[in-house]
């Protein structure tokens, strides 16, 4: 499925690079760390 989809362009695919390099700056890390923080907390 990874190719047809792959290949046909959504409405929502073209958002998610935008995100990603939004998400690059530190918004990602605080992100990744309060996610990482919940998760070795509750372990």
């Amino acid at each position: 499925m990874s190719g047809p989809v792959g290949s046909q362009v959504q409405p929502k695919d073209l958002q998610l690079p935008r995100l990603k390099e939004v998400k690059e700056g530190p918004i990602l890390e605080l992100s990744f760390v309060e996610v990482s923080g919940e998760v070795y907390t509750r372990s």
